[in-house]
């Protein structure tokens, strides 16, 4: 073997071997489509996951507004002149609590105008409420449902929660806002009256499930008047 033939023979087997080894540590292109499909999969998983925990700490947090929002009226009705009301239908209570700082900053919107709204308490998943007395007297929260999304959760942790007040519940309403006016859709007792045959403490799950189908549908606005009584 001549010097060439040496030189070109080293060369070529140089090559052999760098080839050999980038297949060895390489990966074929059917292989990254594999892995970026199996990553896929995964991140779907994971997002999927963190919504559902999002959503169940969202609830448990709105399980805590509320209660802090009926206790604090059932404190305040059960206090000696606390809230007097001689208009013909209702007085609104809403700004009284909050002067009287029983909600954090948290649960305050604001106006069109940007302003602090000192009418309405929102909770987490921005539900609405407004409190209002009444002559009769008891104290009652007007709750807008944000049906845009999750509104029958919302509906449903709202209408659970308050089954744990029923012994201080006059009723429980249930209206639609249609485009041709409101519409009363489910009329419910709780344990101060007999207003209504259906009694809030019989509501089972799937009952619960059924009137809270008013709050699905995202053309419509769903309310919830629960009033308390002494």
């Amino acid at each position: 073997m001549n010097l060439f033939d040496f030189f070109s023979f080293s060369f070529h087997a140089h090559n052999e071997r760098k080839q050999a080894d980038a297949a060895l540590c390489g990966r074929s292109m059917v292989e990254m489509l594999g892995v970026l499909a199996i990553i896929g999969v995964l991140s779907v998983g994971a997002i999927s996951g963190y919504s559902k925990a999002m959503m169940k700490y969202k609830l448990n947090k709105q399980t805590e507004q509320i209660n802090l929002i009926f206790n604090n009226m059932l404190e305040h009705l059960h206090t000696p002149n606390a809230f007097t009301c001689n208009a013909a239908y209702e007085c609104s209570n809403t700004s009284i609590f909050w002067k009287l700082n029983a909600f954090p900053t948290t649960m305050q919107g604001l106006t069109t105008s940007g302003r602090p709204d000192t009418n309405s308490i929102y909770d987490v998943l921005h539900t609405k409420y407004y409190i209002y007395s009444t002559s009769t007297p008891s104290l009652g929260v007007r709750i807008t449902i944000d049906n845009t999304q999750n509104g029958r959760d919302s509906c449903f942790n709202i209408l659970q929660t308050a089954k744990e007040f029923y012994q201080d519940i006059l009723h429980l309403q249930f209206r639609r806002g249609t485009s041709e006016g409101e519409k009363w859709e489910w009329l419910i007792s709780g344990g101060k009256s007999n207003y209504y045959s259906e009694k809030l403490n019989k509501l089972d799950i799937t009952k619960m499930h059924e009137r809270c189908e008013v709050c699905d549908s995202q053309s419509t606005t769903c309310y919830m008047n629960i009033a308390f009584g002494k």
